[in-house]
């Protein structure tokens, strides 16, 4: 049995086939659960030249099962408080929520663990893969006129991946560390900032004129972009609204808090034509042909 994927971060590490949070934030490419990577939670601080970024430890596809309701949460660690002493309240800071899944397979062997296990390996790849990424609200149409290709989804989410090794390689995390979410303060130059050239407001350039932030405070919705199963050359859209948001208080004092709420978020069911995806899809995104994966 043959299995093909597209391979997103080269040189990615093995992540462990659960769905628990790992203490380091899970890669967009999983070509053994197709759990995507876990929802990342980014702040930059503009006029100071800091950020904070933060694993949720929820994966794409957990959120898309509608297991989302750990992601509300008052958020303090050493990292934040650290970010926030250092802005101002006069500061441009922005957050942004995002995820990815960039793994597809043509493989009729079943998912054996993850949240697909018991689905085929083709139909649980089709069915998480995307990207999922913070905007302002009413902005659908700026997002489909940004990520209107499968090759922008790809560079998209090939972002995404490119940011979760950034602060996984800045924070010393690996696979077999102790299951505490990632998070992330740093400043201009260091490995994992979330500035314009690595993140900044449009995932590093890959969604262009589409902006993934918003000031904190601001409500924002979630935009998912991902495949038609029954119809592979067709881009599909969602978006989550409202969605989110990300407040702060007290900056700049060492009582500095922080709140993330996501509120009436729907899930997104399992769309019943998964099952009739066919195999042009791997020519469609020109997929690498690899070794066969063990169930």
């Amino acid at each position: 049995m043959k299995h093909f994927t597209k391979t997103l971060l080269a040189g990615a590490i093995a992540l462990a086939a659960t769905g628990a949070a790992e203490a380091r934030i899970a890669d967009t490419a999983q070509p053994v659960t197709f759990m995507g990577s876990e929802m990342v939670l980014s702040v930059w601080n503009v006029t100071a030249q800091k950020s904070y970024t933060l694993d949720l430890g929820v994966t794409q596809s957990q959120f898309l099962k509608g297991n989302f309701a750990g992601l509300n949460r008052a958020v303090a660690d050493v990292n934040l408080t650290g970010f926030l002493q250092a802005s101002a309240a006069t500061d441009d800071i922005r957050y942004s929520v995002t995820s990815g899944s960039g793994s597809l397979s043509s493989s009729n062997v079943l998912v054996a663990s993850g949240d697909y296990a018991g689905l085929t390996k083709k139909a649980a790849s089709l069915t998480n893969y995307g990207l999922i990424v913070s905007g302002q609200q009413g902005a659908l149409a700026d997002f489909k006129a940004a990520i209107d290709t499968t090759v922008k989804v790809n560079q998209a989410i090939t972002a995404e991946a490119n940011n979760a090794s950034n602060v996984n390689g800045a924070t010393g995390q690996s696979a077999a560390s102790d299951a505490v979410n990632v998070s992330l303060f740093a400043s201009n130059g260091d490995q994992g900032y979330a500035g314009d050239a690595t993140w900044g407001t449009n995932l590093g350039g890959a969604s262009g004129a589409f902006s993934s932030m918003a000031a904190v405070g601001t409500n924002m919705s979630l935009f998912r972009a991902s495949l038609n199963p029954a119809l592979t050359t067709q881009l599909v859209f969602n978006e989550f609204l409202p969605a989110l948001n990300f407040s702060v208080a007290g900056i700049g004092s060492a009582n500095a808090s922080a709140t993330l709420s996501f509120n009436n978020v729907s899930a997104v069911p399992l769309p019943a034509a998964v099952w009739m995806f066919g195999a042009g899809l791997m020519s469609l995104l020109g997929l690498n042909r690899r070794n066969a994966i063990a169930a």
